[in-house]
Formats: structure tokens, C-alpha cells, sequence
């Protein structure tokens, strides 16, 4: 891990700058950008957290529906992913003033969950899909 600039010589023709950080390529699919985003390799500020969560829960319906059950007690996701939205907050006690369901703050509970492992070990790309493009 690179804490500070640094020069390192490769060969006697060439040297490179070695820099703290990590410079994100450009990609095209927003997929790629949400299950970036799901680890946390992306800064909450460019996405909104609640369609982060929202990919979130339809990521483990699809490829974990075992995993939102044991969790959050649903065996399925309606279509309209607001009963989810509520279930959950509910569930968590993540309610307003008034006892309406805090939607930021539930989907904040959301991703916190994923990258804290509370689903357990989630794997976002799988070798099927490779190539499916």
C-alpha cells in the first residue's frame, strides 16, 4: 500500500512514480459501478445510497434469495421495492419521529449490511456471467 510518492526504477531507461491512491478506470455498464459501489470501493457520494440499496436487495434476491430471507424475513421482493423498504425499517426500528420508516437511513442499514458481512460472503461477479455481453 502506498502511503507516499515515490519513484522506483525499472531498468536503467525507465522510472515510475508510484502515488497513493487508486485512479479508477472508466467503465461503461453501471452494474459495474454499483457492485463497486456495494463493496465500498466507491465513494457514497457519487451514487444515491438509496438505489444502492435497492440494487442491493435485488442483487441477493437474484443470486441469494436464501441470504434475504435468513436476514430480513422476505422470501421475495415486490415490485414495488417500497414494501421491502418497509419491512426492513420496521424490522430494524429505523423510523422517524412521527413512526414512518426512515428510507435513507434504511437504505444506509443496507449497505452496511452487505459490506459488513451480516449476509455473509457475497460474491458479485460470477464466472457465468463472464462474457455474457
Amino acid at each position: 500500500m502506498t502511503k507516499a510518492q515515490q519513484w522506483i526504477k525499472v531498468g536503467k531507461e525507465i522510472e515510475l512514480l508510484d502515488t497513493p491512491g487508486i485512479l479508477w478506470p472508466k467503465f461503461e455498464d453501471p452494474e459495474t459501478g454499483f457492485k463497486l459501489a456495494l463493496t465500498g470501493a466507491i465513494k457514497d457520494a457519487l451514487l444515491e445510497m438509496q438505489e444502492l440499496a435497492i440494487y442491493g436487495l435485488r442483487f441477493l434476491e437474484r443470486e441469494y434469495p436464501h441470504r434475504l430471507q435468513e436476514r430480513y424475513g422476505l422470501e421475495r421482493l415486490d415490485e414495488d421495492i417500497v414494501h421491502a423498504f418497509d419491512h426492513i425499517g420496521r424490522k430494524r426500528n429505523i423510523l422517524e419521529g412521527g413512526g414512518d420508516v426512515d428510507y435513507e437511513a434504511t437504505a444506509d442499514a443496507i449497505v452496511r449490511d452487505i459490506r459488513n458481512g451480516q449476509l455473509g460472503r457475497l460474491t458479485f461477479d460470477r464466472t457465468a456471467d463472464i462474457g455474457r455481453d
